[in-house]
């Protein structure tokens, strides 16, 4: 099944389809295209917030640069739930660094390190649909004798 791509000029449009699924960490236009189209849209942090809950009752979040973490703050707080957001961490990290694991998870691990270990983290959200949590990463902070989990987007 391919993705479909569509403009939304008129509400004349004939929707053949029952949602829309947007797979980016800021839910962009999730509110604007539901009112255009009447039907349900859902981004990821607006599913994974409730989520989170069933393991941990508050979170922080990891996202590759700081400037991401103010955005997705925003994020969070528009769905009301800042009062859990412990935190926001960035890995400092260039996008050409993204592209390199060993880079990655050495960033990983040492933000991991620290929200759990600094902000009693028993979850932590990703601040990417793309960011992957290694078992490199995960091994290093089971060592140091914290559990956690992972709260993902979809991806």
């Amino acid at each position: 099944m391919q993705a479909q791509t569509r403009m939304y000029r008129s509400s004349a449009f004939r929707y053949d389809f029952d949602v829309i699924l947007i797979d980016c960490i800021f839910d962009p236009a999730v509110d604007a295209l539901c009112e255009e189209t009447g039907i349900p849209i859902f981004g990821p942090t607006q599913i994974t917030l409730p989520l989170i809950f069933l393991v941990a009752p508050n979170f922080p979040i990891i996202t590759r640069i700081e400037r991401q973490s103010t955005l997705l703050a925003r994020v969070v707080r528009k769905y009301k739930h800042s009062d859990t957001l412990v935190s926001t961490c960035a890995l400092w990290i260039s996008y050409g660094e993204a592209m390199e694991e060993n880079i990655v998870n050495e960033a990983m691990i040492r933000q991991f390190k620290l929200v759990v270990e600094e902000d009693h983290a028993g979850a932590v959200m990703m601040g990417s649909t793309a960011m992957a949590l290694a078992d490199e990463v995960a091994a290093a902070v089971l060592v140091c004798r914290c559990s956690f989990q992972a709260c993902l987007p979809l991806e």
